[in-house]
């Protein structure tokens, strides 16, 4: 199914997921809508591809569920004025591409989203504005990677991470979550 180089103004929910196939908004002009697409039961996604679409004017991009298979690729997507909801993500064998991905005042949550296995790849991503929030994101080692990523003005927080840094981030950006040692008080009490 292809919407390639289209004006989109209209929500537009995939449920289920993509299903088996190939869905082609690259070039695709997403204006004020609400895209929605969930994968609750972890099935094949195929290809979902948005390479070099422009979201603005309020746009709102949300992706749950487990992705064990397939591609979601905004490679070289305009992110403005929109809002990118993937928080609780879990991918544990899908990709998942921001490639050259210009983030220039949207803001997107990974918040809580398990990267297991698969590649999550925002190699040469352009944080130039806005805020990429992957709190408590859970990084499996080689999975993602931020290799060549510009970090402009934009604020992209890695607090309250778990697992390994991924290629690409600043180490004053990272901030591992802190866990408290076990209370052993009662071992140390003399009474």
């Amino acid at each position: 199914m292809s919407f390639r180089g289209s004006y989109i103004d209209l929500d537009f929910h995939l449920l289920d997921g993509p299903g088996e196939g190939f869905i082609d908004f690259s070039d695709a002009v997403f204006s004020g809508c609400r895209v929605v697409v969930s994968n609750p039961h972890g099935s094949a996604a195929d290809v979902l591809n948005f390479k070099r679409a422009t979201f603005r004017n309020g746009a709102s991009v949300e992706i749950k569920g487990g992705w064990e298979s397939g591609v979601i690729d905004f490679g070289g997507a305009t992110l403005l004025d929109a809002k990118f909801d993937l928080t609780s993500l879990y991918l544990d064998g899908g990709d998942l591409g921001f490639v050259g991905a210009s983030f220039n005042g949207a803001n997107v949550y990974f918040s809580n989203a398990h990267f297991r296995s698969g590649q999550a790849d925002f190699t040469k991503a352009d944080f130039a504005r806005g805020r990429v929030d992957f709190s408590h994101a859970q990084f499996h080692p080689g999975v993602a990677r931020f290799a060549y990523a510009n970090y402009g003005e934009a604020e992209v927080i890695f607090e309250d991470v778990e697992g390994e840094k991924p290629a690409g981030v600043p180490p004053a950006k990272w901030l591992p979550a802190v866990r408290n040692p076990p209370d052993d008080e009662a071992a140390y009490s003399t009474s």
